[in-house]
């Protein structure tokens, strides 16, 4: 709050001080964007490339334009949007700060601020570019955008005022309208929307405002009608596909995706643009719900790396077994099992793998005998491929219709997928009822639905674990509801805060195995690590946005390795598209120390492109570091709780951190991730993590607080080891000797309480 109020302070003093009255914007512009001009017309052509995936052919005809009229904004607006997505933010700012110095006029100012972090640097330059030219749109567009986030009234005024002064122009009307749907005011916002449709350069912008703005207003009838408007201009478009992904749960019948598929029939390209990007997955999910596997799986089979992805690869595998390749499921199964992960030593549940991947069914027709394909649909079973596992009896039953033992496994299956989903629905349920369902009532409901699935009680009293002020969780490897999870190679997390809903996970497990001994991070009693893979239930967190890798809870921590796979293809994503880009990255120039302060600008790419590992291995690398860092919260439960036996550490961090749980919750990401990058093998990565996390300006969450407060400190202990203070900073950590920056790094970790 005292951070909010001296904001709020400043950004009076801004309006009202020292600097003058405040600029007030025109009644008309002197040039508005998109007219029917070449240059114009152009950049235009290259914005709808780059929305394709054709950034190298956009990124072309931008610098063509950028060639005949080295001015013209919009052009110039695009190369930064394009270049910051690849990782070159710092060469921006370089030039931005070149042409502030050597021109010092209103573009320069405005180019500025759509490139720093820093929110007040971003108003400074976005109003004196609107004191330097009033009459310039761009300047009051950037300033409105800047104030968003700390003063929406001065925002929305400001946006009202230039939506008059350039006769309602569509790029103006488009944020204006957002800005009042965030604001709560959806009638004014399908006002501003509706005029938008009606220009023909922004229909498609204009139909996703209303109904962006109809659904606000409970009108869901007429907001998808105005959604299915946007799609017949612009399939591809992100947003408009962000609002179909979003409406998806709530449809209350296939009609309407039968409506949308006849929306991308009318013309043969629309399925194409829908399927750029992203959009590839939810497509494939739409084909599959209006009975098209074939189709769905034709759209997958031509994503890139398709392996790299958990969420398609499973859809893949599940579509496979839909339209009967039996063989082609178990080839896509065995692609996406961690081999190193699930054959593993310690790994106590390497028999079940190794019976699942050593079959049989590899090297003859797992149709070709009843009990072939019983014990494949067993062995599915055992390992959690449960959905998987009705797909594939139903597929064998078909050829073997009066094999008692398939019919006995899809009976089982069908009872354990109905217990599993209703056990999401009652978690979900309490996520959003007001007051929440507490553990005793929702282990309640759970023994009723265990009588009507399986005619007995599989939850029975399980052993709890209760903290006071804390909250209290349900033993996941003790008790029968524990063991009948087991059973199906599942690991299911129950468990309540102090305050708040019963929250529960639901996954499936790679591995699971006791942690070994460690001088670097010592646990005082047996702990386990639980290696998962497609989660079916989720925390409250992951359900309403936001969600995490690692999970430490008390005696063990869980991974989910469709995270790990997703954060490791996001690194090879980085290096591919630098590697597109002749690694030109490498030769960008560095802000000037002074100015860059603890901005760490593309220093996480660089860090992805310097460290040792190779691409193949950056799966296990990122494991790795998650490992470090779950062990550390575990290390910190063990010496903090439960509370009332840990009473001298526990009133050491209220003292320090206050009352605050989110304060608390930063101090152990802080620890957690300094003991990644003191302990790992990849030092690079923990770093480039760090910086992301500290290159987020304004993130609340206990992750960037905690690493931003590390990343200051990690600075500091780099001095203190004698690097000069602006070869410490974030933007300079790629070209320090990583066993320099892990000393330093043990340095911090040596004074965690022990």
């Amino acid at each position: 709050m005292r951070v909010a109020t001296g904001l709020a302070a400043w950004l009076a003093w801004l309006w009202s001080g020292c600097a003058g009255p405040a600029p007030v914007p025109p009644s008309a512009f002197s040039a508005l964007p998109w007219s029917a001009a070449a240059a114009d017309q152009a950049v235009l052509r290259a914005r709808a490339a780059a929305e394709r995936g054709a950034v190298p052919e956009a990124l072309a005809q931008v610098e063509a334009v950028l060639a005949e009229s080295s001015d013209h904004v919009d052009a110039l607006r695009l190369r930064q949007d394009l270049l910051r997505e690849r990782g070159r933010r710092g060469r921006l700012w370089v030039e931005a700060e070149a042409r502030v110095r050597d021109r010092g006029d209103a573009l320069a100012h405005y180019l500025r601020g759509r490139i720093g972090a820093d929110p007040e640097a971003r108003v400074r330059d976005f109003r004196r570019a609107a004191e330097l030219d009033p009459e310039a749109l761009w300047p009051w567009l950037g300033l409105a955008h800047a104030l968003r986030g700390v003063d929406p009234g001065r925002a929305q005024r400001i946006y009202r005022e230039i939506w008059r002064g350039s006769q309602g122009h569509p790029l103006v009307g488009t944020a204006y309208a957002s800005l009042l749907r965030e604001r709560g005011d959806h009638e004014a916002a399908l006002a501003v929307a509706e005029q938008v449709a009606a220009d023909p350069r922004a229909t498609a912008a204009g139909q996703l405002g209303r109904a962006q703005a109809l659904l606000g207003l409970g009108r869901d009838e007429p907001a998808w009608q105005a959604l299915l408007a946007a799609a017949r201009e612009r399939p591809g478009d992100g947003q408009v596909q962000g609002a179909l992904q979003a409406w998806l749960p709530v449809v209350g019948s296939n009609e309407r995706l039968v409506e949308w598929l006849d929306v991308l029939r009318e013309r043969p390209e629309h399925f194409a643009e829908f399927a750029q990007g992203e959009g590839v997955g939810l497509l494939a999910e739409i084909l599959q719900r209006a009975q098209q596997p074939a189709a769905a799986l034709g759209w997958l089979e031509q994503v890139p790396q398709l392996d790299e992805r958990p969420s398609l690869a499973r859809m893949r595998r599940r579509l496979l077994l839909a339209s009967g390749d039996g063989p082609g499921f178990l080839a896509a199964l065995r692609r996406q099992v961690p081999e190193a992960v699930v054959r593993a030593e310690p790994n106590e549940l390497r028999a079940r793998w190794a019976q699942l991947l050593d079959g049989p069914w590899f090297q003859r027709d797992p149709l070709g005998e009843p009990g072939l394909a019983a014990d494949l649909a067993a062995a599915l079973l055992r390992t959690g491929y449960l959905v998987e596992a009705e797909q594939w009896t139903a597929l064998a039953l078909r050829r073997w219709p009066a094999t008692a033992g398939l019919a006995a496994l899809r009976d089982e299956v069908r009872a354990e997928l109905a217990f599993e989903g209703g056990l999401r629905r009652i978690l979900y349920r309490g996520y959003r009822s007001d007051p929440a369902p507490d553990l005793d009532a929702v282990l309640a409901d759970l023994r009723e639905l265990s009588l009507r699935c399986f005619r007995r009680d599989v939850v029975g009293v399980p052993p709890r674990f209760v903290l006071p002020l804390v909250g209290e969780l349900l033993d996941p490897f003790q008790g029968s509801l524990a063991e009948h999870f087991g059973r199906y190679n599942r690991h299911c997390v129950i468990g309540q805060r102090s305050g708040g809903a019963v929250e529960g996970m639901l996954l499936s497990r790679w591995s699971l195995a006791e942690l070994p001994a460690s001088a670097e991070l010592p646990l005082s009693g047996r702990c386990r690590e639980v290696v998962c893979f497609d989660r079916d239930v989720r925390a409250l967190t992951g359900v309403v946005g936001g969600d995490v890798a690692g999970l430490a809870l008390l005696d063990h921590f869980l991974v989910d390795h469709d995270a790990v796979r997703d954060w490791a293809r996001s690194l090879r994503d980085r290096r591919r598209v630098a590697r597109a880009d002749g690694l030109a990255l490498l030769q960008d120039p560095l802000p000037e120390a002074a100015v860059a302060g603890m901005d760490p600008f593309d220093v996480s790419w660089r860090l992805a492109l310097q460290a040792p590992v190779a691409d193949a291995d950056l799966d296990d690398a990122v494991l790795e570091m998650i490992r470090c860092h779950e062990r550390q919260h575990l290390v910190d439960a063990f010496q903090h709780l439960p509370i009332e036996a840990n009473l001298g550490r526990s009133l050491g961090l209220l003292w320090q951190f206050g009352p605050s749980p989110v304060s608390i919750q930063a101090e152990m990401e802080r620890r957690a991730e300094l003991a990644a990058l003191a302990c790992s093998a990849h030092p690079e990565l923990v770093l480039a993590h760090i910086a992301d996390f500290q290159g987020e300006s304004g993130g609340a969450s206990p992750h960037h607080r905690g690493f931003g407060e590390l990343g200051r400190q990690l600075v500091a202990a780099l001095v203190a080891r004698g690097v000069a203070e602006a070869d410490a900073l974030p933007s300079r950590w790629h070209l320090l000797d990583m066993a320099l920056v892990q000393r330093a790094a043990r340095d911090l970790f040596a004074s965690l309480p022990r």
